[in-house]
């Protein structure tokens, strides 16, 4: 049977240095995949208001059209609107344990008759919400006739 000691200056292992160091680097590591998941998690959190945003600016192009093509209203009694539309979201209606979020969408109707064509008009919607205490603004535009 033999038995191998080393002498007291040849030990194997890791000094107290080095697995500080290795802590150390380890920690940020985690710390930065932490602040990366965090961040990850806000922006899933508000991605549905900012697409309610858009649909709420869809929407109103739409009905502007709408009301113009119809007679219903004019490019000049449409220009400079601002109208407060509420926009709920998650959960159902009615159902135990289905709580709806709803946000409060200002929508501004800008149109102008620069557009260097006869006939045609740019209509500009702009969509101010709060997230967070956060004001938040989408802007949409497009030509109408």
């Amino acid at each position: 049977m033999s038995t191998d000691i080393k002498p007291a200056g040849e030990q194997s292992g890791f000094t107290l240095v080095e697995v500080m160091v290795a802590m150390i680097v380890l920690s940020i590591g985690l710390m930065t995949v932490a602040a990366g998941f965090l961040n990850v998690m806000r922006i899933a959190a508000v991605a549905p208001i900012h697409l309610a945003a858009k649909e709420v600016a869809a929407s109103e192009i739409d009905n502007i059209t709408m009301m113009i093509e119809t007679g219903m209203a004019t490019a000049a009694s449409m220009n400079n609107q601002s109208n407060i539309r509420t926009n709920c979201m998650g959960g159902r209606a009615g159902v135990a344990g289905g709580a709806t979020n709803c946000y409060e969408f200002i929508v501004r109707t800008e149109i102008f008759d620069n557009t260097g064509v006869v006939g045609l008009r740019r209509a500009e919607i702009t969509v101010s919400y709060l997230v967070g205490g956060v004001r938040h603004e989408y802007v949409k535009t497009t030509a109408i006739n």
